[in-house]
Protein backbone atom coordinates (compact mmCIF):
# COMPACT_ATOMS: atom_id res chain seq x y z
CA UNK A 1 0.00 0.00 0.00
CA UNK A 2 2.83 2.40 0.78
CA UNK A 3 4.40 1.55 -2.60
CA UNK A 4 7.81 0.74 -1.15
CA UNK A 5 10.26 -1.49 -2.94
CA UNK A 6 10.44 -5.26 -2.45
CA UNK A 7 14.06 -5.27 -3.61
CA UNK A 8 16.33 -7.38 -1.37
CA UNK A 9 13.41 -9.22 0.25
CA UNK A 10 15.42 -12.40 -0.29
CA UNK A 11 18.25 -11.04 1.85
CA UNK A 12 15.86 -9.54 4.39
CA UNK A 13 14.09 -12.82 5.12
CA UNK A 14 17.25 -14.89 5.06
CA UNK A 15 18.58 -12.63 7.80
CA UNK A 16 15.32 -13.08 9.70
CA UNK A 17 15.58 -16.87 9.36
CA UNK A 18 19.13 -16.71 10.67
CA UNK A 19 17.97 -14.83 13.79
CA UNK A 20 15.10 -17.29 14.29
CA UNK A 21 17.57 -20.14 14.07
CA UNK A 22 19.58 -18.53 16.86
CA UNK A 23 16.49 -17.99 18.99
CA UNK A 24 13.22 -19.74 18.15
CA UNK A 25 10.86 -17.13 19.56
CA UNK A 26 8.04 -15.31 17.69
CA UNK A 27 9.11 -12.06 19.37
CA UNK A 28 12.26 -12.20 17.22
CA UNK A 29 10.18 -11.43 14.12
CA UNK A 30 8.71 -8.26 15.57
CA UNK A 31 12.01 -7.06 16.97
CA UNK A 32 13.80 -7.77 13.68
CA UNK A 33 11.27 -5.87 11.56
CA UNK A 34 11.22 -2.90 13.92
CA UNK A 35 14.99 -2.57 13.57
CA UNK A 36 14.91 -2.23 9.77
CA UNK A 37 15.55 1.16 8.19
CA UNK A 38 16.13 0.25 4.53
CA UNK A 39 13.41 0.83 1.92
CA UNK A 40 12.50 -2.86 1.66
CA UNK A 41 12.30 -3.46 5.40
CA UNK A 42 11.02 -0.28 7.02
CA UNK A 43 7.75 -0.85 8.91
CA UNK A 44 5.50 2.14 8.12
CA UNK A 45 4.31 4.16 11.09
CA UNK A 46 0.78 5.48 11.62
CA UNK A 47 1.88 8.87 10.26
CA UNK A 48 3.16 7.20 7.08
CA UNK A 49 -0.15 5.40 6.57
CA UNK A 50 -2.04 8.64 7.14
CA UNK A 51 0.17 10.41 4.58
CA UNK A 52 -0.48 7.71 1.98
CA UNK A 53 -4.24 7.70 2.54
CA UNK A 54 -4.39 11.51 2.34
CA UNK A 55 -2.19 12.17 -0.64
CA UNK A 56 -1.48 9.14 -2.80
CA UNK A 57 -3.73 8.18 -5.77
CA UNK A 58 -4.13 4.56 -4.67
CA UNK A 59 -6.85 4.03 -7.29
CA UNK A 60 -4.20 4.35 -9.99
CA UNK A 61 -1.31 2.86 -7.99
CA UNK A 62 -2.86 -0.41 -6.82
CA UNK A 63 -4.45 -3.16 -8.88
CA UNK A 64 -8.24 -3.28 -8.60
CA UNK A 65 -8.07 -6.59 -6.73
CA UNK A 66 -5.67 -5.21 -4.10
CA UNK A 67 -7.66 -2.01 -3.68
CA UNK A 68 -10.87 -4.04 -3.38
CA UNK A 69 -9.21 -6.19 -0.72
CA UNK A 70 -8.09 -3.09 1.20
CA UNK A 71 -11.57 -1.54 1.19
CA UNK A 72 -13.16 -4.87 2.14
CA UNK A 73 -10.80 -5.27 5.10
CA UNK A 74 -11.54 -1.71 6.24
CA UNK A 75 -15.25 -2.48 6.02
CA UNK A 76 -14.73 -5.58 8.13
CA UNK A 77 -12.76 -3.60 10.72
CA UNK A 78 -15.57 -1.02 10.94
CA UNK A 79 -17.90 -3.77 12.18
CA UNK A 80 -18.45 -3.23 15.91
CA UNK A 81 -20.79 -6.05 16.93
CA UNK A 82 -23.73 -3.67 17.22
CA UNK A 83 -24.42 -3.99 13.51
CA UNK A 84 -25.54 -7.11 11.67
CA UNK A 85 -22.86 -8.67 9.50
CA UNK A 86 -23.73 -8.48 5.82
CA UNK A 87 -23.39 -11.47 3.52
CA UNK A 88 -23.37 -10.42 -0.12
CA UNK A 89 -23.13 -13.08 -2.81
CA UNK A 90 -22.37 -10.70 -5.67
CA UNK A 91 -19.30 -8.66 -6.57
CA UNK A 92 -18.86 -5.20 -5.09
CA UNK A 93 -17.20 -2.60 -7.29
CA UNK A 94 -15.00 0.36 -6.47
CA UNK A 95 -16.66 3.74 -6.81
CA UNK A 96 -15.42 7.35 -6.59
CA UNK A 97 -17.67 9.34 -4.26
CA UNK A 98 -16.68 12.56 -6.01
CA UNK A 99 -16.68 11.31 -9.62
CA UNK A 100 -13.74 11.39 -11.97
CA UNK A 101 -15.88 13.43 -14.36
CA UNK A 102 -17.05 15.94 -11.77
CA UNK A 103 -17.30 19.08 -13.88
CA UNK A 104 -21.01 18.81 -14.81
CA UNK A 105 -22.53 18.54 -11.31
CA UNK A 106 -19.70 19.43 -8.91
CA UNK A 107 -18.77 23.11 -9.33
CA UNK A 108 -15.73 24.35 -7.44
CA UNK A 109 -16.55 26.63 -4.51
CA UNK A 110 -13.49 28.70 -5.40
CA UNK A 111 -12.06 29.10 -8.87
CA UNK A 112 -8.50 29.07 -10.07
CA UNK A 113 -5.75 26.62 -10.88
CA UNK A 114 -4.99 25.90 -7.24
CA UNK A 115 -8.55 24.77 -6.38
CA UNK A 116 -8.75 22.65 -9.53
CA UNK A 117 -5.41 20.95 -8.82
CA UNK A 118 -6.31 20.27 -5.21
CA UNK A 119 -9.50 18.52 -6.30
CA UNK A 120 -7.76 16.52 -9.00
CA UNK A 121 -5.07 15.47 -6.52
CA UNK A 122 -7.73 14.08 -4.15
CA UNK A 123 -10.02 12.30 -6.63
CA UNK A 124 -8.10 9.00 -6.61
CA UNK A 125 -7.14 9.02 -2.90
CA UNK A 126 -8.64 6.47 -0.55
CA UNK A 127 -10.86 8.98 1.25
CA UNK A 128 -12.87 9.37 -1.97
CA UNK A 129 -13.30 5.63 -2.68
CA UNK A 130 -15.92 3.14 -1.54
CA UNK A 131 -17.62 -0.13 -2.52
CA UNK A 132 -21.03 -0.41 -4.22
CA UNK A 133 -22.98 -3.17 -5.95
CA UNK A 134 -22.71 -3.56 -9.71
CA UNK A 135 -26.23 -2.18 -10.18
CA UNK A 136 -25.93 0.77 -7.79
CA UNK A 137 -22.55 1.93 -9.06
CA UNK A 138 -23.58 3.00 -12.60
CA UNK A 139 -26.88 4.36 -11.32
CA UNK A 140 -25.13 7.05 -9.26
CA UNK A 141 -21.75 7.31 -10.97
CA UNK A 142 -21.51 10.96 -12.11
CA UNK A 143 -24.62 12.29 -10.38
CA UNK A 144 -24.74 15.30 -8.09
CA UNK A 145 -24.02 14.49 -4.46
CA UNK A 146 -27.60 15.11 -3.23
CA UNK A 147 -28.89 12.30 -5.47
CA UNK A 148 -25.85 10.07 -5.06
CA UNK A 149 -25.85 10.36 -1.28
CA UNK A 150 -29.56 9.55 -0.92
CA UNK A 151 -29.28 6.53 -3.22
CA UNK A 152 -26.24 5.17 -1.41
CA UNK A 153 -27.90 5.52 2.01
CA UNK A 154 -31.10 3.96 0.66
CA UNK A 155 -29.48 0.90 -0.89
CA UNK A 156 -26.10 0.30 0.81
CA UNK A 157 -25.73 -1.28 4.22
CA UNK A 158 -21.92 -1.07 4.35
CA UNK A 159 -20.33 0.75 7.28
CA UNK A 160 -18.07 2.44 4.72
CA UNK A 161 -21.15 4.26 3.44
CA UNK A 162 -23.61 4.63 6.30
CA UNK A 163 -21.79 7.61 7.86
CA UNK A 164 -21.27 9.64 4.68
CA UNK A 165 -22.17 13.32 5.32
CA UNK A 166 -24.84 15.34 3.53
CA UNK A 167 -22.14 17.45 1.85
CA UNK A 168 -19.08 16.10 0.08
CA UNK A 169 -16.03 18.22 -0.73
CA UNK A 170 -12.25 18.18 -0.55
CA UNK A 171 -12.13 18.65 3.23
CA UNK A 172 -14.52 15.72 3.67
CA UNK A 173 -12.27 13.52 1.53
CA UNK A 174 -9.27 14.37 3.71
CA UNK A 175 -11.25 13.81 6.93
CA UNK A 176 -12.46 10.40 5.70
CA UNK A 177 -8.90 9.48 4.69
CA UNK A 178 -7.75 10.25 8.25
CA UNK A 179 -10.56 8.11 9.67
CA UNK A 180 -9.78 5.16 7.38
CA UNK A 181 -6.07 5.47 8.22
CA UNK A 182 -6.97 5.17 11.89
CA UNK A 183 -9.10 2.11 11.12
CA UNK A 184 -6.25 0.59 9.07
CA UNK A 185 -3.72 1.11 11.86
CA UNK A 186 -6.13 -0.48 14.31
CA UNK A 187 -6.37 -3.59 12.15
CA UNK A 188 -2.64 -3.81 11.36
CA UNK A 189 -0.95 -1.98 14.25
CA UNK A 190 2.74 -1.23 14.26
CA UNK A 191 4.01 -2.27 17.70
CA UNK A 192 5.34 0.37 20.02
CA UNK A 193 9.09 0.52 20.20
CA UNK A 194 11.80 0.30 17.60
CA UNK A 195 14.22 3.08 16.81
CA UNK A 196 14.45 2.68 13.05
CA UNK A 197 13.63 5.67 10.91
CA UNK A 198 13.13 5.55 7.14
CA UNK A 199 15.90 6.27 4.68
CA UNK A 200 15.48 9.11 2.19
CA UNK A 201 13.71 6.77 -0.24
CA UNK A 202 11.33 5.27 2.30
CA UNK A 203 7.81 6.56 2.98
CA UNK A 204 8.40 10.30 2.65
CA UNK A 205 5.76 11.67 5.01
CA UNK A 206 8.21 13.54 7.29
CA UNK A 207 9.92 15.20 4.32
CA UNK A 208 7.21 15.72 1.72
CA UNK A 209 4.20 17.46 3.19
CA UNK A 210 0.94 16.12 1.79
CA UNK A 211 -0.62 18.28 -0.95
CA UNK A 212 -3.50 19.53 1.19
CA UNK A 213 -2.24 19.40 4.78
CA UNK A 214 -1.13 23.01 5.02
CA UNK A 215 -4.55 24.24 3.92
CA UNK A 216 -6.56 21.76 5.99
CA UNK A 217 -4.49 22.07 9.15
CA UNK A 218 -3.98 25.82 8.85
CA UNK A 219 -0.20 25.58 8.83
CA UNK A 220 1.50 28.97 8.65
CA UNK A 221 5.15 29.31 7.71
CA UNK A 222 7.44 32.30 7.69
CA UNK A 223 8.04 33.15 4.03
CA UNK A 224 11.49 33.04 2.48
CA UNK A 225 12.68 35.28 -0.33
CA UNK A 226 11.55 33.92 -3.69
CA UNK A 227 14.42 32.33 -5.54
CA UNK A 228 14.97 29.58 -8.10
CA UNK A 229 11.84 27.66 -9.15
CA UNK A 230 13.84 25.02 -11.02
CA UNK A 231 15.99 24.36 -7.97
CA UNK A 232 12.86 24.05 -5.83
CA UNK A 233 11.54 21.38 -8.23
CA UNK A 234 14.86 19.53 -8.21
CA UNK A 235 14.99 19.54 -4.40
CA UNK A 236 11.40 18.26 -4.26
CA UNK A 237 12.57 15.20 -6.18
CA UNK A 238 15.89 14.88 -4.31
CA UNK A 239 16.32 11.52 -2.61
CA UNK A 240 13.35 9.97 -4.44
CA UNK A 241 13.92 7.05 -6.82
CA UNK A 242 14.30 7.68 -10.55
CA UNK A 243 10.89 7.26 -12.14
CA UNK A 244 9.02 8.93 -9.26
CA UNK A 245 6.12 11.10 -10.47
CA UNK A 246 4.95 14.18 -8.57
CA UNK A 247 2.02 16.44 -9.38
CA UNK A 248 2.23 20.22 -9.16
CA UNK A 249 0.31 20.23 -5.87
CA UNK A 250 2.83 17.84 -4.30
CA UNK A 251 5.81 19.92 -5.43
CA UNK A 252 4.17 23.07 -4.07
CA UNK A 253 3.74 21.36 -0.69
CA UNK A 254 7.45 20.55 -0.27
CA UNK A 255 9.68 22.75 1.84
CA UNK A 256 13.05 23.36 0.19
CA UNK A 257 15.95 25.79 0.50
CA UNK A 258 14.10 28.03 -1.96
CA UNK A 259 10.49 28.08 -0.71
CA UNK A 260 8.47 27.18 2.36
CA UNK A 261 5.77 24.51 1.96
CA UNK A 262 2.87 26.05 0.05
CA UNK A 263 4.66 29.34 -0.55
CA UNK A 264 5.35 28.94 -4.26
CA UNK A 265 2.36 29.31 -6.59
CA UNK A 266 1.18 26.26 -8.59
CA UNK A 267 1.25 28.46 -11.69
CA UNK A 268 4.97 29.15 -11.27
CA UNK A 269 5.74 25.43 -10.97
CA UNK A 270 3.50 24.57 -13.91
CA UNK A 271 5.11 27.26 -16.07
CA UNK A 272 8.58 25.89 -15.33
CA UNK A 273 7.35 22.38 -16.13
CA UNK A 274 6.07 23.51 -19.50
CA UNK A 275 9.37 25.16 -20.34
CA UNK A 276 10.78 21.62 -19.96
CA UNK A 277 14.24 22.82 -18.94
CA UNK A 278 14.53 21.49 -15.38
CA UNK A 279 17.57 19.17 -15.32
CA UNK A 280 16.66 15.64 -14.26
CA UNK A 281 12.92 16.21 -14.52
CA UNK A 282 10.55 15.77 -17.46
CA UNK A 283 6.83 16.42 -17.72
CA UNK A 284 4.50 13.43 -18.09
CA UNK A 285 2.74 13.87 -21.48
CA UNK A 286 -1.01 14.28 -21.23
CA UNK A 287 -1.07 14.10 -17.43
CA UNK A 288 -3.90 15.72 -15.52
CA UNK A 289 -3.13 17.28 -13.11
CA UNK A 290 0.17 18.32 -14.64
CA UNK A 291 2.91 16.00 -13.38
CA UNK A 292 6.63 15.43 -13.84
CA UNK A 293 8.87 12.37 -13.58
CA UNK A 294 12.39 12.14 -12.20
CA UNK A 295 14.66 10.92 -14.98
CA UNK A 296 18.15 11.36 -13.62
Amino acid sequence: MCRQTTKNYNRLFLELLHELKEKDDPAVVEDFLLRQDADSGFWPRDADVRYVFRSQPLYTQLTRSRLHLLLSELEDELYTGKTERLVYSGKLTIEHLMPQQWEAHWPLSAGGVEAHERRQALIHTLGNLTLLTRKLNPAVSNAAWEHKHSEILLHSGLSLNRSLPTNWDEDCIVARADHLAQVFCGRWPRPEGGTATPTVNAVPQPRRADPVASRVMGTVSSPKPRRDVARHIQEAFAGLPIGTVLAVAEIVAVRTSQYEAGEISPGAVAARFRSDNVPGVRTVPGSSPLSARKVG
